[in-house]
């Protein structure tokens, strides 16, 4: 009997947000336990720190520049084969309840473009429940997080009318923190109507309809992306909580790529926003409003982590944890201050590309932590092995199974990650991150970024001109010449010779 899936994912949570991998602030206890049931991953990586491509990889198990998803707004191609469409043809059954983000928010109203808030609006979607992107069952959040769209908002209606009005009406804006740290506040949404109890309740709910058949289950948390606004009861959980400040040094971005220093010290505010970060200027917050961000951001978390242990005790009163692979990760990280910068976009810093990764599939998987390196293109082929599904020719990514079973030797080399700007059509960026060495190269451009992760694991110093490195950095360019190329897509696929 193939084994079932819950996949369990969160939306901008940087590794270093959970208990389990060394944070002593942040109150995680159902994942930590996950944690320490299963397999932790300590390097696992985005392979696009957007929200669109990442999800499109972890659907596809391809690279962004082969599944064209290459940055947010960009709709995922109805060629690309998403595993969920692999496993319902081999007999399982799929579902997802929450955000996924494989069509635009702000796109005009048409067919199959589920995630555009406009398609709720402006269509009468009935009764609809999919199919969407390969899964049967779909429930969707919309944006983090619309009030009226999406099943949630539906039933935000439907349940708490007057939430829902006043949720429209300020905007979600509740009490600001004392240090003024901007986005940042007690959301108006009361646990029982906030989206992760919703999530929780609507993943429940599809585990206790389950038949026969496996089943593949996403449940999709949107927290803790910004804006950082948790519930007033667990914005007061850390109220004077000690956090540990970000990670930054006097001086550090003057031997990085120009943009870094615009976007700390607000020098190109208006597309700052455009590229996924969400604040302008962040290299002038203070540290308390860097902490109070920082404890807000918990709050989100623990909020999570009180959901997702409702889906795993759910799991266990149906008898159904030991035949089923459990899964915890993030579509990417979070800067969080770290450098002087915030949320996310063009800087491939550990915060932002190092996320977590946990499996468990009781008596099959051995409890342990591994350095393994390991991409979110690695996710699909993981499902399709652990399933007994063959996986399509064109899947990139490789299968995780005999590294989780316990096989010692390195599953890859490196890693590689992929950024190009939607705004500014010059910024086109490729990361390769090995176990010692991280380097970034900038297409067309004089500049580029290099770090020796044993000697400065915090990536202070910028190796990419010094003389003494040279051939580090070009033996590392060709590492990475050789994986775009060998990457490179072979679809559609030839039809006859010529």
């Amino acid at each position: 009997m193939p084994p079932n899936f819950l996949f369990l994912t969160t939306d901008q949570h940087r590794a270093d947000g959970l208990g389990c991998y060394g944070n002593p602030a942040v109150r995680t206890p159902h994942l930590d336990r996950l944690a320490a049931e299963g397999v932790r991953l300590t390097r696992a990586y985005v392979n696009n720190p957007l929200c669109m491509p990442s999800r499109a990889t972890l659907l596809t198990g391809r690279y962004p520049h082969s599944h064209r998803v290459w940055c947010n707004g960009v709709a995922l191609p109805a060629s690309e084969v998403p595993f969920s469409r692999v496993l319902a043809e081999a007999g399982y059954r799929t579902g997802v309840v929450g955000k996924m983000h494989f069509t635009p928010y702000a796109a005009e109203a048409r067919p199959g473009y589920y995630d555009a808030i406009q398609t709720w609006e402006e269509c009468d979607l009935g009764d609809w429940t999919g199919p969407y992107a390969g899964f049967d069952h779909v429930e969707l959040c919309i944006g983090h997080v619309s009030a009226t769209a999406g099943h949630y908002g539906r039933w935000l209606g439907e349940r708490f009318p007057e939430v829902q009005r006043a949720y429209r009406a300020d905007g979600r804006l509740g009490e600001r923190p004392a240090s003024g740290a901007p986005e940042t506040w007690k959301s108006t949404l009361p646990v029982a109507a906030h989206h992760s109890t919703w999530i929780a309740d609507r993943a429940l709910d599809y585990l206790r309809a389950q038949g026969d058949a496996p089943f593949f289950l996403w449940a999709s948390f949107p927290d803790p992306h910004h804006p950082f606004r948790p519930p007033a009861e667990y914005a007061d959980r850390y109220a004077s909580a000690a956090v540990p400040l970000p990670k930054r040094r006097a001086g550090e971005l003057d031997d990085k790529p120009p943009l870094f220093r615009q976007y700390s010290e607000g020098l190109t505010v208006g597309a700052n926003r455009h590229e996924g970060a969400g604040l302008d200027a962040p290299g002038a917050l203070t540290d308390e409003q860097l902490q109070d961000i920082i404890r807000y951001t918990y709050g989100m978390i623990t909020l999570v982590d009180d959901s997702v242990g409702r889906i795993l005790q759910g799991l266990a009163d149906l008898g159904l944890a030991e035949d089923t692979v459990v899964c915890f990760a993030a579509d990417h990280g979070e800067l969080l201050g770290d450098h002087g910068l915030m949320c996310k976009g063009p800087f491939h810093y550990e915060g932002l590309l190092r996320v977590p990764m946990i499996w468990r599939w009781p008596g099959r998987f051995a409890a342990r932590a591994t350095d393994a390196l390991a991409g979110l293109v690695d996710f699909a082929p993981t499902v399709l092995d652990l399933a007994g599904v063959p996986a399509p020719a064109d899947v990139q990514g490789r299968s995780l199974g005999r590294l989780l079973r316990g096989d010692t030797e390195k599953h890859r080399e490196g890693v590689l990650t992929e950024f190009q700007s939607s705004y500014r059509p010059w910024l086109n960026l490729k990361t390769w991150r090995t176990p010692h060495w991280k380097i970034t190269y900038y297409a067309g451009q004089p500049y580029g970024e290099l770090y020796d992760l044993r000697q400065d694991p915090d990536e202070f110093v910028n190796l990419y001109h010094s003389p003494p490195h040279r051939p580090v950095r070009d033996a590392l360019l060709l590492r990475l010449l050789e994986e775009l190329v060998g990457s490179e897509s072979r679809t559609p696929p030839v039809e006859c010779h010529a």
